[in-house]
């Protein structure tokens, strides 16, 4: 009987936390970094201080905000499509022979999947470049960012979930197959 202070680990759920950690890091460097470079690009006045980046008008803001967005958006979309291009051509459960053959032809072996690791990280991208297709959704309704952000990261979104999807229940059938 567990009483209601005992804990229960779960590997998969602790390891996708693991694999959580890299991509939050690296997004939110992204989107600050990116609204310092596109502001210094255009010449963009603005002044950082400690309670974040304070632009001279919301004209410039809106438009370092855009392109910052975007870009922050595509550095998950990036992630996440080469994390489905693994899934669907490099997992050892499907790649076609000749495939399989060339790459370690090459040297290349490093790039086959072996595990089902992938499809945690490819969860964690997935649920990443969702957190922020929702917050371009929130930006554009408060009249922060544009609609060209909005459209291009909820297509882009919903392609690549859908792609996702797809590969993950190809591959639950192959395991329902072998088990």
């Amino acid at each position: 009987m567990n009483s209601a202070q005992s804990t229960h680990h779960s590997p998969i759920f602790a390891h996708f936390v693991r694999m959580c950690v890299m991509p939050s890091i690296v997004l939110v460097f992204t989107k600050a970094l990116t609204m310092i470079f596109f502001s210094t690009l255009y010449g963009l006045s603005y002044e950082a201080t400690s309670n974040g980046i304070i632009f001279s008008s919301f004209t410039n803001f809106k438009m370092a905000n855009d392109y910052s967005s975007a870009l922050t958006f595509l550095v998950a979309f990036s992630f996440t499509s080469w994390l489905v291009f693994k899934g669907y051509f490099l997992h050892h459960s499907h790649i076609k022979p000749s495939l399989s053959s060339w790459l370690y032809s090459q040297n290349l072996e490093g790039l086959l999947v072996k595990n089902m690791g992938l499809f945690v990280k490819l969860a964690a991208w997935v649920i990443f470049m969702w957190i922020i297709a929702i917050l371009i959704i929130t930006q554009y309704f408060l009249g922060l960012t544009s609609d060209w952000v909005l459209y291009g990261s909820l297509i882009m979104s919903s392609v690549l979930t859908v792609l996702s999807v797809i590969d993950i229940e190809k591959e639950h059938a192959i395991f329902v197959s072998v088990s």
